[in-house]
């Protein structure tokens, strides 16, 4: 079973859609996180704007491989990457590494939390 810390599965839950009303949906996702980047890291994102998004990327990213199905993390990371290049109709944002993090967040939200009918990782926090 994966170990999370329970930032880790708070990070997974609010991509999930959890906690809307202590993080409401934003116009983008990269809005609608700011409040645990605050939270995690302890700096307002707006001072630095390509320093929150350099360090929400990479959060995402490692959180992403962390829980990522071994088989299909090779093909996400080109899912990624395609995100961040071209601008579709679901993820049309001007910034490509909003794109990327769009995506990151999108396959965290529909990572596979049980396989055949077990556990890969629990989303309980400990300190609700």
């Amino acid at each position: 079973m994966i170990e999370l810390t329970d930032l880790e599965n708070k990070w997974i839950l609010v991509c999930k859609g959890h906690f809307k009303k202590e993080m409401p949906r934003g116009d983008s996702w990269v809005e609608t996180l700011k409040p645990i980047f605050v939270e995690t890291f302890g700096w307002t994102p707006d001072v630095d704007v390509y320093g929150f998004h350099t360090c929400l990327f990479n959060k995402l990213l490692s959180l992403h491989k962390k829980i990522s199905i071994d088989t299909s993390y090779e093909r996400e990371l080109r899912e990624v990457f395609e995100a961040s290049f071209h601008k579709t109709t679901g993820n049309d944002t001007e910034s490509s590494i909003e794109r990327a993090i769009y995506q990151l967040r999108s396959l965290i939200c529909v990572n596979q939390v049980m396989v055949n009918d077990t556990y890969r990782y629990s989303l309980e926090l400990n300190n609700k």
